[in-house]
């Protein structure tokens, strides 16, 4: 009886086969090794997924502010044109007045001397006027006189 129970526990818990520790450890490490892998490299392409996106977000940032960039430029360029025109413009015609301004001096130098020579024409013209009106007078007063004194004779006679 004896051997049988041996024969039966030995069926009902069979011994454990010698197990090769090293060759599983090693076999675990390539599988650990393998598996880190694998998660290693679904990181690393889900970085250089999201790193591309990154890169294609900040070109496109970059293009719109180059685009806006471009367009204030363009913008300030036509202000900047436009000011130059207008400021070309005012030259001309600050130009055409300081011509103008030159052309109204001349003649106002031009009406001077002719108003100096009409003034000082007329000065000899109320000169002579003044030894005509003197010499009247003095006509006038011998006249009023030889009247008054043959006046006086007539009245006598």
């Amino acid at each position: 009886r004896g051997g049988k129970r041996g024969e039966r526990e030995a069926v009902l818990h069979p011994a454990p086969p010698e197990v090769d520790l090293q060759g599983t450890l090693d076999l675990l490490a390539v599988r650990l090794e393998s598996r880190w892998e694998s998660q290693f490299q679904a990181l690393l392409r889900s970085c250089e997924r999201r790193l591309l996106a990154k890169e294609e977000q900040v070109q496109s940032v970059g293009e719109k502010l180059q685009a806006v960039a471009n367009s204030a430029a363009e913008s300030l360029s036509n202000r900047v044109e436009r000011s130059c025109q207008e400021l070309e413009g005012a030259e001309r015609r600050s130009a055409r007045v300081i011509d103008e301004v030159q052309e109204l001096r001349e003649a106002i130098g031009k009406l001077q001397h002719g108003v100096h020579d009409a003034v000082a024409g007329l000065q000899q013209q109320v000169e002579h006027l003044a030894e005509v009106g003197l010499v009247l007078r003095q006509d006038l007063g011998e006249a009023n006189t030889t009247w008054q004194r043959r006046l006086a004779e007539s009245g006598r006679a």
